[in-house]
């Protein structure tokens, strides 16, 4: 398919089945000015791809199809592209892909739009979408990925639904529901910026999961029955915002992981654990220099036991702050019904928060190890049973509420100057100054 313009359509390319290595043959390559490739049904293809688009190419309304029986590369790939650009995808139906359904090598711009995958467990699919897995050199691709349904599973081991390597690219308006996988992951380069908002997270493994990322953003999504919702990790540098957490699932962390480095702001979600499904807590930052500002981080039920981590759906803290770990604000978040409310744990913390508040919890504050400086203020602790377990640490916990005007309940006497003054009145979100309890 050559030349500046040229059209398929309505066909029907049946299921082919070579000897030898099929390795790099495609049953439609383009290096067309401008081309249409509409209508058609691709019935397993037994190729290395289905299509290797290098030219501005419309791919609309097509049909693409396992068969059973195939040799071990068919639809190895889909649709391949290499220095294509405006290549649009719209409204195309995928069912199973050997290996990848979109590989997008060097200098691509594609919008996939509109199109269903579904992708069966067993059929060895390692990515829906993927540029520079195979070949770091194939990056500084632009990609839209919009308004499409990926459903199933792939193969439990290494499977992932979208993976990006150096490159620009917005995710939004999808549904993935994938369990047992990791759907957008985000991986290394020293530039490009992955956008995923108002996307649809079901049952995966990992929402969005970010390693060594240069800018990952992710706003506004949804994340129901999902084991991790946001990791970003080892370094990544990036924002989750205003996205809503139900029923992070176990064996997760928590429902946002911040790990081994990085810059990440969370602000503003919304995170819902229940019972049945108890995991660590809400949000965990290990390492690194972060924001967490305005999350509300509810557990919903209680188990049979009268007390320890076991009657909680959170059984680590609402949020846990480990070693190494730079918070530069921790406020105004909403903590309610886990085993301990603000966890601090390992050596040199620093963390400054006000405005927050912890209630129906075991413990309100946790912190141990060396060379914290963390300092906790206006804010309300209430409906606990213990203010706070301190092993070696001497945290600042001046002027809160801790939900009377005796001050902090059940602590060893020698820490009652950390608290001191404490609050008379609730002061998180307020401007009040009523701070001398405690004091002679």
């Amino acid at each position: 398919m050559n030349g500046a313009q040229s059209e398929v359509r309505s066909n029907t390319f049946a299921a082919q089945v070579l000897t030898g290595d099929p390795a790099n043959q495609v049953v439609l390559f383009t290096s067309t000015t401008t081309g249409v490739i509409d209508n058609n049904t691709f019935a397993g293809c037994g190729f290395d791809e289905c299509l290797f688009i290098a030219g501005a190419v419309t791919i609309s309304n097509n049909h693409f199809t396992h068969v059973a029986g195939q040799t071990e590369f068919e639809f190895a790939s889909i649709l391949t592209t290499v220095n294509a650009v405006n290549v649009t995808w719209n409204n195309n139906t995928i069912h199973s892909c050997a290996v990848y359904c979109y590989k997008l090598l060097e200098g691509s711009t594609v919008s996939i739009q509109n199109d269903v995958v579904t992708v069966p467990a067993g059929h060895g699919t390692s990515s829906v979408l993927v540029t520079g897995k195979d070949n770091p050199a194939s990056e500084n691709n632009v990609i839209t990925f919009a308004d499409n349904m990926v459903t199933g599973a792939g193969d439990i081991d290494g499977a992932n639904g979208l993976f990006f390597f150096a490159t620009d690219a917005t995710v939004s308006g999808n549904t993935f529901d994938m369990p047992e996988v990791t759907a957008v992951w985000v991986v290394g380069g020293d530039d490009g910026t992955v956008m995923v908002l108002d996307n649809d997270f079901v049952g995966a493994r990992s929402g969005v999961l970010g390693q060594g990322a240069p800018n990952v953003q992710v706003p506004y999504n949804l994340f129901t029955g999902v084991s991790t919702g946001i990791s970003l990790n080892d370094g990544t540098i990036g924002l989750i915002q205003g996205n809503i957490f139900s029923n992070c699932a176990f064996p997760a962390a928590a429902c946002v992981i911040l790990q081994e480095g990085g810059a990440v702001s969370v602000i503003g979600n919304t995170m819902t654990i229940d019972i049945s499904n108890p995991i660590g807590g809400g949000i965990l930052a290990n390492g690194g220099v972060h924001v967490i500002d305005g999350n509300i981080i509810t557990g919903v039920g209680q188990g049979a036991a009268a007390a320890g981590p076991l009657r909680f759906p959170m059984q680590g803290a609402g949020i846990d702050v480990g070693g190494g770990t730079l918070v530069t604000s921790l406020s105004n978040n909403t903590i309610m019904n886990a085993f301990e409310g603000l966890r601090f744990a390992g050596p040199k913390i620093t963390v400054t928060g006000t405005d927050n508040v912890v209630k129906d919890v075991e413990v309100g504050i946790q912190a141990f190890g060396s060379g914290h400086n963390v300092t906790i203020s206006s804010s309300d602790f209430t409906n606990y049973v213990r203010a706070m377990d301190i092993f070696a640490v001497t945290p600042i916990l001046t002027c809160n509420w801790w939900g009377t005007v005796l001050g902090p309940q059940n602590i060893a006497a020698l820490d009652a100057g950390i608290f001191t003054p404490w609050a008379l009145v609730p002061v998180a979100g307020t401007t009040t100054t009523t701070c001398t309890g405690g004091q002679q």
